[in-house]
């Protein structure tokens, strides 16, 4: 009688319990979805368990792309490069992904502006035209200032526009997410590429985030670059950074930035 009793106990609780919920569970992201077979038992009564991942967490794209970068093996190689062929020739010897790609390319702009090299031998190297060919197809994995870097490092080597429109519209999508810094950076080397006084769609696209984002001017030398070099594309945004002079309070402050931008103004 008792092992009787026992039997139908366990097939009730088996029935019942909270623990023999079928739970279905999908990952999108770091989100969370869970389908519960019918119960019988209350919704008040179910606890969640407190292993389940809340919908309002970081989602796991997000949270990889806080992961502080390591530099590798390839990275070393590129900073201790001495001349182009050794990067052209490391670059053969690593398989490199498209960050690396950039870095590659903005040191090659670097060593030809200094060393005074011919540009053209670079751009119809094989190896050069292979770097380029891994940005372009990857362009979305160069981090923010590799991006930035690389831009300026391709316009410098003389490619022409339709070469650089798929990192020109990387750049422009990006534009929210740089620090100002890097977009007065940008800013003044596309001021001083333009032709005619007529800003391109990313300089048109830039100025705009530069009006909307001119109080995160930190540091006078950030200031005078806009107001020499960029403030004459834009009225309203040359408005603002005078502004910033004032508030600077005056004085001997203002005196220096008016100055400085006297003398970078062409």
């Amino acid at each position: 009688m008792a092992a009787k009793l026992m039997q139908r106990c366990y097939r009730l609780f088996s029935v019942s319990s909270p623990l023999c919920i079928h739970t279905n569970a999908m990952c999108a992201g770091s989100k969370m979805v869970i389908s519960r077979a019918p119960s019988q038992i209350p919704f008040a009564s179910l606890r969640v368990p407190s292993f389940i991942v809340r919908t309002d967490q970081l989602s796991v794209p997000e949270h990889v792309n806080r992961i502080p970068y390591n530099r590798g093996e390839v990275e070393d190689l590129i900073d201790s490069a001495a001349t182009v062929e050794d990067l052209l020739h490391y670059s053969e010897l690593h398989p490199v992904n498209a960050n690396q790609a950039a870095l590659i390319i903005s040191r090659l702009s670097r060593m030809v502006m200094e060393q005074k090299l011919e540009p053209g031998s670079v751009l119809e190297d094989a190896r050069f035209r292979c770097l380029l060919q891994t940005v372009h197809a990857e362009v979305s994995h160069v981090w923010n200032m590799a991006l930035v870097n690389l831009l300026k490092s391709l316009s410098l080597l003389g490619l022409e526009q339709n070469q650089l429109r798929s990192v020109e519209q990387e750049v422009r999508w990006r534009l929210r997410r740089f620090p100002f810094k890097q977009l007065a950076s940008l800013a003044d080397h596309l001021a001083a590429g333009a032709h005619g006084g007529r800003p391109s769609d990313l300089m048109s696209d830039l100025l705009k985030h530069l009006g909307l984002r001119w109080t995160e001017i930190e540091d006078p030398r950030t200031l005078v670059t806009l107001m020499a070099k960029v403030g004459a594309f834009s009225p309203a945004l040359m408005d603002r950074l005078e502004d910033k002079v004032k508030a600077g309070g005056g004085g001997e402050h203002s005196r220096w930035v008016w100055e400085e931008v006297s003398r970078g103004i062409p």
